[in-house]
């Protein structure tokens, strides 16, 4: 038997800054993160494509070891006790999958006999395709990270993204917060992240992972459960601007209900967020005045959601691009805020049922960068 040292990383809890929490961790800023794994060496905040983590990482591993990415706990192992056939050295290298680029880097021919020698061998620079970077130096796993997106490597290898800050087609982006009327990260509660809007009263909807893989991230609602908000005055009615922006996750067979409304059940009197069974498609609602998607998202997996209106048109993003956009205007009433459900002044619930995340108002109209921006915000959009 061989004992296998892995590096010496493994993730912590998340890092917040009062009084809005910060979606990411400032690289090499100390952290409250309590190491489990044993290391003794600095604790440091940061992760490749994942923000929100702390990672804590031995001084004393080698340099390959400490730049590991590291997304999750799930990604990292203790050394343990493995059969001699596990070791990569003792047998010809497989191809690779760079796990960043979505395609594989073939390995070089390496007769079985000198496999040791090739092991102990230093790393050959490679060529990368355009948007992808060899940023850890290694061979092994190819072009590992995405120039466009990777929050440790934005448009250059080495280049990080600081704190409120995204990268977005390989340049960092400040997150959005000029206008922000109400943040809910739904992370087990109904609580404004920027503790100026009235927390929700939550009913039957239960804590649920998140897109980026958090135990608890999100909230999960089936049969009537929803959120319910007290009257908050700093939601836009009449004809304001607003932007409504939500994460969702639907199983084809529950696609319908309302995602996200306020106002009243008449004609251009509500503001909604909906999905539309009989067609399969997303609605941004004014009641009687529509913007319908083009893109069905009832699939089971994580999208992104935003609506926004200027004063005379609107239009519905998914994923971050436009669906379409349609004049109206809209005479919105009422400041009761309903998650999962129609507004509280009507008896039929129109339930959704699936997961939510991150439901952000603005008192404007966001611009198609930073609806881009939104979608990349943590670095691990699907």
């Amino acid at each position: 038997m061989r004992r296998l040292l892995l590096p010496a990383v493994l993730a912590c809890v998340a890092c917040t800054a009062s009084p809005i929490p910060q979606p990411s961790c400032t690289p090499g800023a100390s952290s409250a993160c309590a190491c489990t794994n044993g290391a003794s060496g600095a604790q440091t905040c940061g992760a490749d494509r994942v923000l929100g983590a702390c990672v804590c990482t031995d001084a004393s591993a080698s340099p390959d070891a400490v730049a590991a990415d590291v997304t999750s706990t799930a990604d990292v192992t203790s050394a343990t006790d493995v059969p001699d056939a596990v070791d990569p050295r003792d047998t010809a290298p497989p191809d690779v999958p760079a796990s960043d680029a979505g395609f594989d880097v073939p390995s070089p021919d390496v007769p079985s006999s000198d496999v040791a020698d090739a092991a102990d061998a230093p790393d050959v620079p490679i060529t990368c395709p355009v948007g992808f970077g060899d940023c850890n130096g290694s061979a092994a796993d190819g072009c590992e990270s995405a120039l466009a997106t990777s929050l440790r490597h934005c448009g250059a290898c080495g280049t990080v993204c600081a704190a409120g800050t995204t990268c977005v087609a390989g340049a960092c982006r400040a997150i959005p917060l000029n206008g922000l009327v109400a943040h809910y990260p739904l992370d087990g509660t109904a609580e404004d992240a920027t503790l100026l809007s009235p927390t929700g009263v939550v009913t039957r909807a239960v804590p649920s992972p998140d897109r980026c893989g958090g135990s608890a991230g999100a909230l999960d609602f089936a049969g009537e459960a929803s959120i319910v908000m007290p009257t908050n005055p700093r939601l836009p009615i009449g004809a304001a601007a607003r932007t409504v922006a939500v994460w969702l996750r639907v199983q084809p067979e529950h696609f319908a209900g309302i995602v996200i409304n306020w106002g009243t059940v008449m004609p251009r009197q509500r503001c909604s967020l909906q999905l539309q069974a009989s067609t399969g498609l997303t609605l941004f609602s004014g009641e009687s005045s529509d913007v319908t998607s083009r893109s069905r998202i009832g699939d089971g997996r994580w999208h992104f959601v935003a609506a926004t209106y200027d004063g005379s048109r609107a239009t519905l993003y998914i994923d971050g691009a436009s669906e379409g956009s349609e004049t109206m205007t809209l005479a919105t009433t009422r400041q009761e805020l309903a998650i999962a459900r129609l507004v509280p002044s009507d008896p039929r619930p129109l339930s959704f049922t699936g997961q939510l995340d991150d439901v952000r108002i603005y008192n404007r109209a966001l611009t198609p960068d930073e609806i881009a921006t939104l979608h990349r915000e943590r670095g691990c959009a699907p």
